[in-house]
Order: structure tokens, then sequence, then C-alpha cells
């Protein structure tokens, strides 16, 4: 059963529930998006308690891509839960350190009863290139709790974080950190195996490391705890290692711990070459039923069902061995990108966990992405969600099993890094809260202001040069400045006809409609404009559309192009795109777009479009100005003279030809070299002066055009001509031409 209709953009993720006919689905609670391409908003996330006093958990997000103090140098995002919205933002030191690469909950460090939290920068340099360096927030007041930084260049500390609990006794909860020990910004392997520290949450030394065995293991790539796995009263953890080669080069393997020293309970083996079992991890719930909580590893890289298909090992938390495996549906889904425990959801009292297939191939595109919830009883997936997106990597990570709208029942974010590339979704990225139940909302409309009046088009049509607007939004218009894929109102949209700022440059006067990126905007990320003018064309019979318009750089996007609709939610394109523009930055003018082309009745009142998605300042390499704006009947053009070359060329031939005729119509035509007229005739106003010559008379073929070929004379180089034509059988004149010989 599928819940919400999909829809354009995808502005709501796709939910899809697989529970009893009785159970239904909220979908998506919120989304809330990175600021600019290349954020990578959305890399890592988790749930954490409330910071804000709501009495609602909240969210933390890194951005590793954003760069507010330097390229890259990352920035944590703290979201309200009740909406999305920020609370805070925290920003990496310098450069490259990438500050949000992981971020995690850690329980109650400091003692005060609100949950603290933390963040990495794997690429810090505080001691050597890629040192990497945690900082341990505080919960209540966000401060910085400690800083931990790595040993030594390329230890990377920090590119995997976990929840631990207390395991030493003292009453605050203690801090898991991985080091991997090999720079992921480079190629090559590592001559060091990975560690993982334990930091006592109350003073913030070391109470222990834990090796891998081998160099470039890359043990401690990945890290998870906060159960008691060997029955001992404290909290364990496990660790991957992503490069151990026990069952072939890169098959991976997953060891689990003793919270009270590190030492090994267990370890359980990827299957085969370059599996890279413990790419992800979680402690799930007891899905064996043997009263010690699970663990479910993801292996991205698995080939079960075809290459990188992926798979999630779900192992015995008592002694590692495989409970099931649960495998991507497709070849290069990587399922296993992300795991997470949940909760339980269906009240069979077995906790269900989530796991990510972030290059799943799904129904808005390529590597759209899908999280699933996997039933912890029988092992299968019950519902998932999908990218609205080719290119969001829905499932790059995930969280579960904080209750967000006190239902009782737990919800689940998801972490969407929007990189493809193929060429879309420049990797802004986004974070998403998801409800289990309830009723699930519809999808905003791709346009959602819509205007309150419409003018009429009779007698002489609607005519809009903007100048009598002067900056004010009239009734029978509405602005929209989105966000591009989320339908959302987007502070760096730019539809402006003079309300937001003086408009650049117009074709007559001062005023026109701009379209683009606002010209001052915070971040080069797709947003999307849209001019909407009601219209009522009761009276008329064949409406048509003239504008003037200007390009000023623009890319192709699905919102571009002048739009008909009858009722503000289905939208039909009556000119798709902006390429028919000749030059970049020159106002050209564009007649008679027919908008009577599609199922829209344009004879009673209805909705007209011009719409433009860009990512750019309005009027600096991008953007789309249209003016002087004409909606009229149609009516059939009448006789046009051309002449090919124009001008002619003295000495060579050239084409006289009359267009738009009725096949067989009598056309007559002639010369001047003294002037344009006019002279009268019986047969109306000819527009040459005597005396001219008339060509011999012509017939119009079967395309309606009376052509003829002559031979342009050298002796007239350089004279003035002008010329003239009238077609006899409508008694219509055409226009008139004047050039020179060359």
């Amino acid at each position: 059963m599928i819940i919400p209709a999909p829809f354009k953009y995808g502005l709501v993720c796709l939910l899809v529930f697989f529970l009893a006919p009785a159970a239904t689905s909220q979908g998506t609670i919120w989304i809330t998006t990175g600021l600019n391409n290349y954020d990578f908003f959305g890399t890592s996330i988790d749930q954490i308690g409330d910071v804000n006093g709501d009495g609602i958990p909240d969210v933390i997000s890194g951005s590793d891509g954003i760069s507010p103090n330097g390229q890259e140098s990352g920035q944590v995002r703290v979201v309200s839960g009740a909406d999305g919205s920020t609370l805070m933002t925290f920003d990496g030191d310098s450069a490259n350190d990438q500050f949000g690469y992981q971020v995690s909950r850690c329980g109650d460090v400091n003692g005060d009863g609100i949950d603290d939290w933390s963040a990495a920068s794997p690429l810090d340099d505080n001691n050597g290139g890629a040192s990497g360096m945690v900082r341990v927030f505080a919960g209540g007041t966000v401060s910085i709790i400690y800083q931990f930084d790595g040993a030594a260049s390329d230890d990377v500390l920090g590119k995997s974080l976990g929840y631990l609990g207390d395991v030493n006794g003292d009453g605050r909860a203690d801090i898991l950190v991985g080091a991997p020990q090999k720079n992921y910004a480079i190629s090559g392997a590592s001559t060091q195996p990975g560690y993982v520290t334990v930091y006592s949450g109350a003073t913030g030394t070391a109470l222990y490391s834990v090796s891998g065995n081998v160099a470039n293991d890359q043990f401690g790539d990945s890290c998870a705890g906060g159960q008691d796995l060997n029955g001992d009263g404290v909290n364990d953890f496990i660790v991957g290692a992503y490069g151990e080669d026990t069952n072939g080069t890169n098959a991976g393997s997953v060891s689990a711990h003793s919270g009270v020293d590190g030492s090994v309970i267990w370890t359980a083996y990827g299957d085969s070459a370059r599996d890279h079992m413990g790419a992800s991890l979680a402690i799930i719930g007891d899905v064996n039923g043997d009263g010690i909580h699970d663990v479910a590893a993801g292996a991205p890289e698995d080939d079960n069902n075809g290459s990188n298909s992926g798979a999630v090992h779900v192992l015995s938390g008592a002694d590692g061995s495989k409970i099931t495996v649960i495998d991507g549906a497709a070849n290069l889904d990587q399922m296993g990108s992300s795991v997470s425990s949940f909760g339980d959801i269906n009240g069979d009292g077995v906790e269900e966990f989530l796991a990510g297939a972030s290059l799943h191939d799904g129904g808005f595109g390529t590597d759209s992405g899908k999280l699933y919830v996997i039933d912890g009883a029988t092992l299968v997936s019950i519902m998932y969600v999908e990218g609205g997106l080719a290119g969001d990597r829905m499932g790059w990570d995930c969280a579960g099993g904080m209750d967000y709208d006190a239902d009782g029942i737990p919800d689940f974010i998801a972490g969407c890094v929007q990189y493809f590339a193929g060429g879309g979704n420049n990797g802004r990225g986004y974070v998403s809260l998801h409800d289990t139940t309830g009723t699930p909302p519809p999808p905003p409309p791709t346009w959602p202001n819509l205007p309150s009046s419409f003018v009429s088009t009779v007698p002489n049509g609607y005519n809009e040069d903007f100048e009598a607007l002067a900056g004010v939004v009239p009734p029978h218009m509405a602005i929209n400045e989105l966000d591009m894929f989320f339908r959302t109102l987007d502070p760096d949209a730019w539809c402006n006809i003079g309300q937001n700022a003086p408009c650049i440059s117009a074709n007559s006067g001062t005023y026109c409609l701009e379209m683009g990126g606002d010209p001052l905007m915070s971040g080069h990320h797709e947003v999307a404009n849209g001019l909407v003018i009601g219209i009522d064309g009761a009276g008329s019979n064949h409406l048509v559309v003239d504008f003037a318009g200007i390009n000023w750089g623009e890319e192709n996007q699905a919102d571009d192009g002048i739009w008909v609709s009858d009722n503000g939610t289905d939208w039909y394109p009556v000119q798709v795109y902006w390429n028919n523009f000749a030059a970049v930055g020159v106002w050209e003018q564009f007649n008679s777009i027919d908008l009577t082309s599609t199922v829209v009745d344009t004879t009673t009142q209805f909705y007209l479009l011009f719409a433009q998605a860009d990512n750019y300042e309005y009027g600096s390499a991008d953007g789309i100005g249209i003016d002087d704006i004409s909606v009229h009947d149609w009516t059939a053009p009448g006789p046009e003279l051309t002449l090919t070359p124009f001008p002619p060329v003295a000495g060579a031939p050239a084409v006289l030809n009359i267009a738009n005729n009725n096949p067989g119509d009598l056309v007559a035509s002639g010369y001047s070299f003294v002037g344009a007229g006019p002279t009268q005739t019986a047969y109306g106003t000819l527009l040459l002066s005597p005396p001219f010559t008339q060509f011999p008379n012509l017939i119009a073929n079967a395309s309606g055009n009376a052509t003829m070929t002559a031979n342009v004379p050298p002796v007239v180089q350089g004279w003035d001509v002008w010329l003239h034509a009238l077609n006899f059988t409508q008694m219509v004149w055409t226009n008139p031409l004047a050039t020179t010989f060359q």
C-alpha cells in the first residue's frame, strides 16, 4: 500500500508500508535542507534529547562540506525535533577539517540530566595532517565539555563515534571514538591497524584503547555501543574493521568488546573479498530471543544480488554467530550503507531496526536511495522510505528510537546527501523525520501561491509592462519564491517585479519580471521562481501570448518555461525551457506562443505561469527576465514579403518571396529606386515612390508561397531600393522592404 501519491520534485519522501490492513502511515513529518550545493548536509545524523526545553527530542546533523571557515571546514547543526528549524550551529575551525563528518548522542556526560553529544573533524590537523579531532558538547549549555585530538598524522580520530553509556560505574556516560588510521581523502593502504578509545565522561581522560590486528584493517572505521552483550551488567561495544582480510581482501569484520576493559568477546568476519562488512554497525534489539541484544552489520559491497547489491548481516550479540543476512534488492543498491537500532512499532515485543540502501534506484530515479524498517521478529522489511529525487541517496545515514509526536511509538530520521554523479543534486543534502502512524499529509503544491482574481482578455487583450504596478503585486498576480526541491519559501529565490528591489534592466520603462537567484543570495543552491497571472479568457477564441525576454545564462530545469493550469495544481507547458533565445544579455521579442495547445480550457478562467529555476544570482550568468506581456486572440498572419539574401548582392541571384498566402492566390510585386511613397492606387496605398517597376505576377503554390528568382545587375551596387507587394486575391498589402544593394 503506497500511502503518499508520487509527485513532481519529491517534495516529501515516499513512505511505503507492509503492515496489517488496519495500520496507516504518516510519512514525512518534516524535512530540513542544507544551505548550499556540496554542503552534504545529512552526512551524519543522530537523535538527541530535548535541548530547547519544548518537551520534544531534537536532532543533530553534520554538514561536512560546508565552508564557513574555509573550504570544507564543516558544520554541525542542531535542529528542532518539532519542526526541523535550526536551533544552533557549530562551525569547523579551518579548511578541510570536515567538522560534522560524524555526530553522535553521548548520553549525560556532565551530570546535568540533559543528553550531551559529540561531533568529529576526522581530517583536522591539530597533531599532524588528518590526525582528527572530536568535541563533546553539553546539551544544556551547548558549551564544549571536552576536545580529543588524534595522536598523530592520519589517525583520523572521529571517523566513527558511538553511544556507549557508563562503563566505569561513576554515573557519567563515557565516550566511544574510532580512529581507523586511514586518511580517506587520499588513496593507498595504511601502515597502521586503527584503534578505538573509550574516554571517561567524568574526567575526559582515556580509560583504555583497543587496536586492530593488522595494518590497513581500518579497525575503528565504525563503532557502536550501549548494551550489555556478555551479561556482566556493563554496556559493551562493537567495532567494524572495514579492511580486514580473513575471508578475502577487504572482506571486513565486526568484533564485540567488553565495556570494562575492551577485551574481545567475539569476532565475526565478512563472507568474501571486498564485502566491507562492518562499514556500518548498530546494536539492535534481541531478535533471536536469547535475552541479549543482537548486532546489525552493513556489508554494502556484498554481491549476493549483483555487484555491490550489499547486505546487512544480523549477528548474535552473545557470540557473533550469523542469524540471517538481508540482501540488497538489486545490483549497486549498497544495502547496509547505514544501520540503526529503532524500537518496537508493531507491538510484538521485538524491536525493529533500520537499514539503508543509499544507491537503490527507486521510483524517482537513479540513486534515489531507500531506507528500510526491518521487523525484528521476522527479519523482513515491513516499510520503507524512498528518496524523492534521483541522487538523493536516501539511507546514507539513519537513526531511530525516540518519539517526536507523543503517540507512544518511536519515530526515525534519515540523512540524504543528494549527490548524483549523473549530473543532478549537487550535494546540498537534507534530513527528514518520519512517523509510522496516522494519516499521511498531502504533498505540497508545486506552486503554492495563486492569485485571488482574474483579468479579462476582452476586448483588447491583457497587456502588462509592469510600469503601472510600480513594484506592487496586484490581486491577479502571485509571486512564488521557493526551494526547487521542497517547494517551501526560500529567501534566496528571486521573483521580482520591483517589490524586492529596483529591476536591473527592462525592455521598456524601468520595471519587468526578474527570475533567478537573489542577487545577494547566501548560497548557490537550486531555487524555483514563478509569477502566476489569473487570466479570464471568456469571449476569446484562440489565445496566444507575446513577450519580451532576456536570458542571463540559463540552464534547463524541469520548472523552466510557460505553463497553464485550470486548477492551480496540475500544470501543463506551452513552452518548455527557455531555449529560444538567440543571445545572452539582450532583450528579444517572442510572439504567438499558443496557450490553447493543452487540455486547459483558455476560454474561461485559468492560470498563466512564467517559471524558472536556477542556482546563481539573477543577472550574473543566470536568470530570465520577462517584460511587455500581451495575452490576446491569435489572428492569422498576413502576406509577408522577404528578400534573400538581405541585403541583396549586385551581380548575384536574389530570391523574392511572398509568404502566408492561400494556395492559388494572385500576387503582384514591384520596386522603386526613388523612395517609399506613399502612392495612392485603386487597390490602396502603395509604399513605393514613382517611377516604380512591377515584377511579373505570381501564383502562390501549395505552401502559400509566391516566389521568383532574378539576377541582380552589377551596375546597381550601392543603390537604394524599396519593395512592396499586394495579394490581389485577398486585397491585402504585405510589409514593405527597404535596403541597399551590396
